[in-house]
């Protein structure tokens, strides 16, 4: 016979990692090696306001450039990035082992702090990142006024 020593917290501690596993799942999967079940991915995003523009950072890895569509509507910056799934079946070359390359897409859609001028938008992609240069519209730009002292 084995003695077990009692434990008051034991059930405690068991409900309160179940729990953080469940809310690590729900915050946490898009950083799983795994893609969720839709194919749909929200990538990582940072921006930021200048005096003149705001500069967007995307993460999408994995994209050709000629896949992506990107769009400023209604105040509403739009990206959208697409892979193409490779065609290859098994037993052409082999037994696939695991095969995780599938077919994905990127979504994010955010809205502007302010009206931007999106014919003079600038996107560069490289190295799985996409960045985004969007000027402030005239109107919503910082004016310095002059005042004048009288005497």
């Amino acid at each position: 016979m084995t003695l077990v020593h009692y434990n008051p917290n034991r059930s405690y501690l068991t409900m309160q990692d179940t729990m953080n596993s469940l809310v690590n799942a729900l915050f946490n999967s898009e950083l799983s090696g795994t893609a969720p079940e839709s194919g749909e991915y929200a990538p990582r995003m940072d921006m930021k306001e200048t005096e003149n523009a705001y500069e967007v950072k995307l993460t999408m890895p994995g994209i050709d450039k000629d896949n992506l569509d990107i769009s400023v509507t209604d105040g509403i910056l739009t990206v959208k990035g697409e892979t193409k799934e490779d065609n290859e079946k098994e037993g052409e070359n082999g037994k696939w082992l695991v095969r995780e390359h599938k077919h994905f897409t990127y979504y994010r859609s955010v809205r502007l702090p302010s009206e931007v001028e999106a014919d003079k938008a600038e996107a560069e992609y490289k190295n799985g990142v996409l960045n985004l240069t969007l000027p402030k519209a005239e109107e919503v730009k910082p004016k310095s006024i002059p005042v004048k002292i009288s005497d």
